[in-house]
């Protein structure tokens, strides 16, 4: 039967690839300790602990069991899978203005096209990426400390700065990872249905392929740092609200808040204002807008770049003060169950 609760995924860290019981950081070995016995030491004896495993061994098989725990069940997996319906509706719209006449996209039209749906799937992608976050990385770290499952990973050789780069790092890659695919699949879609050589860049000829390059590259490490970003900022929702039942209200909260604030400035600044990038939801795309900027077939104006600078500068700032709670967080950690277990 496979078990699912937080204790179990700490008993499942504390197990190496074969199923075996993690050992402890230091271990001395000789004739005697191989066998498993104690032996006699001039200072007393001392029990064989088992052979040293890499403290990055440790931590690549704690990140392995925070993506297993992402991802169990149906849902879950279902959730994940539907970061590709916005790449294959884009697919399908790039085909039919690559073949149909009577709506066909102009050459000195195609690169800005390629950048319009590129920006459009990383808009749907970033709102269901949050609200997936609100519902499934929010709580973990909450429910682990409700549980009393911190108690059980702090007590094998599970560093406390390990558990939160574990729990980071699953997060982020499988986030990461959810939006790459998509936008990868869209890019091909482009460069399979108009062609290589896109019409409206000064990239043609033997620099045709610096475009799609320079477009992947930016959209890889924006899509890394979006993910990034926002995966901190919901593990430290959960650290904030010390409840696997309101994390996920504080993190979308905070989402809905700022789209809010964002909107009700716009309405007294002005649509094309800085008050845009307070909109979280706007902001995380900023990191793709500034990495692309040199391959897109015009400059930014002015307002959209401080735009995205803002936006970029807001999520970066959310980050730090999220890494930072972590932090203080695991310096301290309620080991015992709480209340609301």
């Amino acid at each position: 039967m496979t078990l699912t609760s937080p204790a179990a995924s700490a008993r499942a860290a504390a197990s190496g690839p074969a199923g075996a019981a993690l050992p402890g950081p230091t271990a001395r070995t000789d004739a005697g300790a191989s066998a498993g016995r104690a032996v006699l030491k001039p200072g007393g004896f001392s029990r064989y602990e088992g052979a040293v495993v890499p403290a990055a061994r440790r931590l690549a098989a704690l990140v392995g069991v925070f993506l297993r725990d992402l991802t169990r069940g149906l849902l879950a997996k279902a959730a994940f899978a539907a970061f590709f319906a916005p790449a294959a509706g884009l697919s399908i719209y790039v085909l039919a203005r690559a073949k149909i006449e009577q709506i066909t996209v102009k050459a000195p039209e195609q690169t800005a096209f390629l950048f319009t749906n590129l920006g459009w799937l990383l808009t749907a992608l970033h709102a269901w990426l949050l609200l997936l976050l609100a519902g499934k990385v929010a709580a973990v770290i909450a429910r682990d400390a409700a549980s009393g499952a911190l108690l059980l990973y702090f007590s094998r050789p599970v560093e406390r700065g390990h558990y939160g780069l574990a729990r980071w790092g699953a997060a982020a890659s499988l986030c990461a990872g959810a939006l790459l695919v998509p936008f990868t699949l869209l890019l091909a879609a482009h460069a399979l249905f108009l062609g290589t050589e896109l019409g409206g860049t000064t990239l043609v000829g033997w620099k045709a392929p610096l475009l799609w390059l320079g477009t992947f590259v930016a959209g890889a490490v924006a899509t890394v740092i979006a993910a990034g970003a926002a995966s901190l900022v919901a593990l430290a929702a959960g650290v904030i609200a010390r409840g696997p039942g309101t994390a996920p209200l504080v993190f979308g909260g905070t989402i809905l808040g700022s789209v809010a604030v964002s909107w009700v400035l716009q309405r007294a600044w002005g649509r094309d204002s800085a008050a845009r990038a307070l909109d979280l939801h706007h902001a995380l795309g900023s990191f793709f807008v500034l990495l692309s900027a040199p391959f897109q077939p015009e400059s930014l104006p002015r307002a959209a770049r401080l735009d995205a600078l803002f936006g970029a500068a807001l999520w970066v700032a959310l980050a730090a003060g999220a890494w930072t709670l972590l932090q203080r967080f695991l310096a301290a950690p309620p080991l015992g169950r709480s209340r609301s277990a």
